[in-house]
């Protein structure tokens, strides 16, 4: 999951470094309120948590795929490779899901 936040002055995404799970953490960390610098516009302002969204990292479910087919086959040859990727994919397929799940909580609860 990675957070982010538009720029106040071009509207683009600007990715946050935390790794946090709910706006509260986010909170927690740095603040009700932060200054973003804008890495597209140089801008520089003020947010509120409750303007930052998550959405999926893209890059969760093929790595398991990728590395259990390679550790597997490297051990068990052509049919450990096809078992590796089949297993990986199962896995990756489940981080994926809860790399959703995450986004979906930290985009429906709020700060009041």
């Amino acid at each position: 999951m990675k957070i982010y936040c538009s720029c106040n002055n071009c509207d683009r995404k600007v990715y946050l470094s935390a790794k946090v799970r709910t706006r509260q953490g986010l909170a927690n960390i740095w603040g009700r309120h932060f200054n973003i610098n804008c890495p597209h516009c140089k801008n520089n302002s003020y947010t509120d948590t409750n303007l930052v969204y998550a959405e999926s990292s893209k890059d969760v479910a093929p790595i398991p795929g990728i590395g259990g087919g390679t550790v597997i086959g490297m051990i068990g040859g052509p049919l450990g490779m096809i078992f590796g990727a089949i297993i990986g994919g199962v896995v990756g397929g489940s981080v994926s899901h809860s790399d959703k799940q995450a986004v979906k909580y930290f985009n429906n609860h709020f700060i009041k």
